[in-house]
């Protein structure tokens, strides 16, 4: 038993040395995906100053979002303003969110109702109003995304699906965190929603194939993770979309949809495997759903949704 025991804490010490190693390689990405588009102006003589400037003009920026952040956390007009959030969505939206929550109360009160059972349907409704805000361009994502977060690491520890932890992590810091700590992150949204050039594909699918290809033996080789390649691919995919998103480019709904289907997968075998309820099947089924509304009528591929968008935020503007 002691073995077993310290084979376990050598196991868990790597696995959160994996972590530090995901993180720098996500920065990495990270740089590549910032960077691609503005390679003419490196290639100048004096790009290692360029470059020192603007690293130091991003650290300034960085800490003036946080200060002026905390700042507005203080104020009832910032509070107004994340209700307000709520509002201007698609049709559609509201209707898959609806959706949603009776499918997860069905599925919670049919079944034992149990700790895991419960937070996982707490947890996954706090998810599916995350991605149908971001969906939509709204900050709301911030609070509701590190308030699922705590619920659904859970649900994939109990589940031995080690890689969703990583996964939610990455979440917390690319999405929730990122807007949390930036206010202003989705003022002027429909304008600034871009696209990948060539670079930025070359270097986002080098990084997701080496991402999930080096997590799979990993978690194959020191965890008891019963499915590495799947669990792998799925956090690979969705760290792409998260790092994308982040970016505001309209090709994470490419990962997303990716993500989802794959997501899918990986629950409903964990379900037949018996190491979840089919709760988390149902939810990367909404998922997909809403990643459908992203490639269709949200502001992210939609010229109408994101003449909407700027509309709405103009005519709030001038109310408030």
């Amino acid at each position: 038993m002691e073995s077993i025991s310290r084979q376990k804490v050598i196991t868990l010490n790597m696995f959160s040395k994996a972590h530090t190693r995901a993180f720098y390689f996500a920065i990495i990405v990270v740089s590549g995906i910032a960077f691609s588009k503005d390679k003419g102006v490196y290639s100048a003589p004096n790009k290692r100053r360029i470059k020192m400037q603007e690293h130091n003009g991003l650290v300034y920026n960085f800490k003036r979002n946080i200060k002026h952040s905390f700042k507005s956390f203080k104020t009832v007009q910032y509070w107004k303003d994340l209700a307000h959030q709520t509002t201007g969505w698609h049709p559609t939206s509201y209707i898959l969110f609806g959706f949603a929550f009776g499918l997860q109360l069905m599925t919670w009160v049919t079944q034992p109702i149990t700790l895991i059972s419960t937070v996982t349907a707490v947890s996954v409704m706090l998810g599916v109003a995350t991605i149908l805000s971001i969906s939509q361009g709204k900050s709301l994502n911030g609070w509701l995304g590190m308030l699922s977060v705590f619920g659904l690491v859970f649900v994939a520890y109990s589940a031995k699906n080690y890689l969703q932890i990583a996964e939610q992590l990455v979440y917390l810091f690319t999405l929730d965190l990122a807007v949390i700590l930036n206010v202003d992150w989705n003022k002027n949204m429909a304008k600034k929603i871009g696209g990948l050039d060539l670079n930025g594909w070359v270097i986002t699918l080098t990084g997701w194939a080496i991402l999930w290809a080096s997590s799979a033996i990993f978690i194959g080789r020191f965890t008891d993770d019963p499915r590495p390649v799947v669990d792998a691919l799925v956090f690979a995919t969705a760290t792409v979309g998260g790092l994308l998103t982040f970016f505001k480019k309209r090709e994470s709904y490419y990962a997303w949809i990716v993500t989802g289907i794959t997501s899918l997968a990986l629950w409903y075998i964990t379900y037949k495997q018996g190491d979840a309820t089919y709760a988390m099947l149902l939810s990367s089924l909404v998922y997909v759903m809403n990643d459908a509304i992203g490639l269709t009528v949200s502001p992210w591929f939609s010229k109408k949704g994101r003449a909407k968008l700027a509309e709405q935020e103009a005519q709030y503007l001038v109310n408030k």
